[in-house]
């Protein structure tokens, strides 16, 4: 979850980052594209809370329609990020970057907002009852990842 957005808004150029074709990123980017939806990225830099080492990371900021900003109060803006989850779960309880994780045939890949600190639930919970949740706006819902999702070629997205 992006932490601190303004680190990913300083850049006005866009420049292109090469990504596995398989990754979980690569694939939900292929999705929202593919729904009409416009993704926005962000490069950033955050400290591994298991090991305490530096590390890179791409991170979803948003999706322009619709942009947090008209689904959520103005207060709420800077702890909104973005969760992805695989069969209902955060992959690495949301310590792992999307781009690194290899989903597999017939995994269930979901995309939210969340507001930090207000979402508390359970998301396949959630999805299954139909359930409203405070600080939770789901993107997209279920995507049935298909072997030709899972292909070992690179993917090329365009990040701030």
């Amino acid at each position: 979850m992006v932490r601190d957005r303004s680190e990913c808004t300083d850049v006005l150029t866009m420049k292109p980052v090469i990504i596995p074709y398989n990754s979980m990123l690569a694939i939900l980017d292929r999705a929202l594209r593919n729904a009409g939806l416009a993704p926005s990225y962000c490069q950033q830099e955050f400290e591994d809370i298991e090991t305490g080492e530096q590390e890179t990371g791409i991170l979803l900021t948003h999706v322009e329609q619709p942009h947090p900003m008209h689904i959520f109060p103005k207060k709420h803006l800077p702890k909104v990020g973005v969760l992805g989850f695989v069969n209902g779960a955060e992959p690495g309880k949301g310590t792992v970057p999307l781009h690194t994780i290899v989903p597999e045939e017939n995994d269930i890949l979901a995309l939210a907002y969340v507001i930090e600190g207000l979402y508390q639930g359970d998301f396949s919970t959630t999805l299954m009852k139909g359930e409203q949740i405070p600080g939770l706006r789901v993107l997209l819902q279920s995507y049935k990842v298909i072997k030709e999702d899972l292909q070992k070629k690179t993917y090329t997205l365009l990040i701030k």
